[in-house]
């Protein structure tokens, strides 16, 4: 994902090892980069990256499998075969929202913004200002609703629920506009 003033894209690539990695490329084309400061773990995906409007930023998501994977085969039969959907996809999506500088670094873990619990899909508003992403937190249908966080440099403050959606309406994917801050 890129803006139209950035000069290179980042993008989720799968990985032989069942997790995935970010990759950066040019613009005009080349070959795909892995973003520095993230490592490669065989029970993580990292997903839906998208660089902030000054491009200093990639937000994104870390996503662990751990939990699922520690089982025996015959456990995670049983479990995906007798756990209601709702539940199996807590125990399958343990995911946070992250940010690591465009140019490589340490990744920071927005942990005053992201519970960890299936917190996806994050949207940089049109000044960098916030960050908007679905979380099931609030969520007993497991419905994901809308929350907002203010960031500044490498920080987010705690988040507010979207106000308007209820609670049995699914709301996965945030989008800004321009003018919207």
């Amino acid at each position: 994902v890129r803006y139209p003033q950035s000069q290179s894209m980042v993008h989720a690539l799968p990985l032989p090892t069942t997790s995935s990695m970010l990759y950066r490329i040019r613009a005009e084309g080349g070959t795909a980069e892995p973003v520095s400061g993230l490592t490669e773990e065989s029970t993580v995906h990292y997903l839906y990256p998208v660089y902030s409007p000054d491009n200093n930023w990639i937000a994104y998501v870390k996503r662990d499998w751990t939990s699922v994977q520690a089982l025996d085969p015959l456990s995670l039969f049983n479990a995906l075969y007798n756990t209601p959907l709702s539940q199996l996809l807590i125990l399958s999506n343990y995911s946070q929202i992250h940010v690591v500088p465009a140019q490589g670094g340490t990744p920071i873990y927005l942990s005053e913004a992201s519970t960890g619990q299936m917190d996806s899909m994050p949207r940089w508003s049109p000044e960098g200002n916030w960050l908007a992403f679905s979380s099931h937190r609030l969520s007993e249908s497991n419905n994901p609703q809308i929350f907002v966080s203010r960031f500044n440099r490498g920080t987010a403050d705690a988040p507010f629920l979207l106000p308007g959606p209820t609670a049995d309406s699914a709301n996965h994917i945030p989008s800004w506009t321009q003018g919207s801050e």
